[in-house]
């Protein structure tokens, strides 16, 4: 098994996409290599490059701290198996303790992405509690003279339908 896990400072980093390094287990040779992540902040086309990079090594499984819904889908659709952790750890430690983490085998066990999560919600429950946070930083609004779909000039950067 070849196994990547995402690192920083010879820990698990703390999002998948974000990390600036990868590191590479083989567990047939008990090696650990570490590498520069291939792609940067701004890379387009993000996780063809990055599968494609983790396919040159043979990766089969994955081991992260936390990742986006639509990252994981894309890993598990290349039949990658990807196994989470749930608290600060070290590389070394990560491996030591494999067999106890779970694994993720549906996309929606990954994070919604802030960037797009706002723009999906549909839930009322969500624009009146998100607007009332809007409402709060503009106390001195009369709501009567201002309904809530003017209460912030700029917008709430959110697409509510």
């Amino acid at each position: 098994m070849i196994i990547a896990i995402p690192t920083q400072n010879n820990w698990v980093a703390g999002h998948f996409t974000k990390a600036p390094e990868f590191s590479i287990f083989d567990s047939h040779t008990h090696t650990l290599t570490h590498y520069p992540s291939p792609i940067s902040e701004d890379s387009q086309g993000k996780p063809k490059k990055l599968t494609d990079w983790l396919a040159q090594f043979n990766v089969d499984t994955i081991l992260v701290k936390n990742i986006g819904t639509k990252m994981l889908g894309k890993l598990l659709q290349q039949d990658f198996t990807v196994k989470q952790v749930r608290a600060r750890i070290s590389v070394a430690d990560s491996i030591a303790q494999f067999d106890h983490w779970e694994e993720m085998t549906d996309a929606a066990q990954g994070r919604p992405s802030r960037a797009h999560s706002c723009r999906h919600q549909q839930h009322s429950c969500h624009r009146q509690q998100h607007h009332f946070g809007l409402m709060q930083q503009h106390s001195a609004i009369d709501l009567n003279e201002h309904p809530v779909s003017q209460v912030h000039s700029s917008g709430c950067g959110c697409h509510h339908s």
